[in-house]
């Protein structure tokens, strides 16, 4: 009899101890966006379809991914580049996978005007928001070409990083006297001077206002970059 109510004592200690320990996944869980589970692929019809440019009354299908659950909701910053206008859509969940993963969609139109259309993601949950957007900007704020569409990154404010989507009419023909033709780059810093007596001199006024003329003795010479100068277009 000693022996059995021992056993049942012992028991009850065990039990006592597993419930003062918290499971994984009960309330001590973190609060936070699970944002390892984020994405969206331009380049992938899974997240994007039809994917790059679109003709004028196109339905463009955009998709998004989440941990099951876990965002509250997630809306699409869309800005008109020709309208100067700006809406948002929200997405909703449209399916559930067995790996724990919320799959989000909504539908954008493309009108009937070309134009190109810039978007970027809201993500909340709770008093929390976070943007996901292209992943063009560096550590250092820096923006980085080579990255352009694909899979993006998070931010905590937005850095205004959209994606693009381009939208074109279908009836706009190419005159024959252009297709297939060669583009020459014409660099007006160089050529062969043949009479110096009516070069222009700096200070003289130039078409990019009061930066200085530049010209190369060398052919091979790096062509000078406006981009430096705020305001003005790249290259010459």
């Amino acid at each position: 009899m000693k022996k059995l109510s021992f056993r049942r004592i012992l028991l009850t200690l065990l039990l006592l101890l597993l419930l003062a320990v918290p499971l994984a996944g009960s309330g001590a869980q973190d609060d936070s966006i699970n944002a390892g589970a984020l994405l969206h692929d331009s380049r992938s019809d899974l997240y994007r379809l039809p994917g790059g440019a679109v003709p004028f009354g196109t339905e463009i299908t955009l998709r998004f991914r989440s941990a099951a659950d876990d965002l509250d909701a997630v809306n699409i910053r869309v800005y008109d580049m020709t309208q100067q206008a700006q809406s948002i859509l929200p997405m909703q969940v449209v399916t559930t996978t067995a790996e724990g993963l919320d799959l989000w969609e909504t539908t954008l139109q493309a009108g009937d005007v070309g134009t190109i259309l810039y978007y970027r993601f809201i993500l909340q949950r709770g008093s929390e928001t976070l943007f996901y957007e292209d992943d063009t900007i560096d550590a250092d704020g820096g923006y980085v070409e080579i990255r352009k569409g694909g899979t993006g990154q998070l931010y905590s404010e937005s850095v205004d990083a959209s994606y693009q989507i381009a939208v074109y009419d279908p009836e706009f023909y190419t005159p024959e006297w252009f297709r297939n033709g060669i583009i020459y780059q014409i660099f007006p810093d160089r050529f062969r001077d043949g009479d110096p007596s009516n070069n222009p001199a700096d200070g003289d006024e130039v078409f990019y206002g009061d930066l200085p003329l530049l010209f190369n003795d060398v052919w091979n010479a790096p062509a000078a970059s406006r981009g430096l100068e705020p305001g003005h277009p790249p290259s010459i």
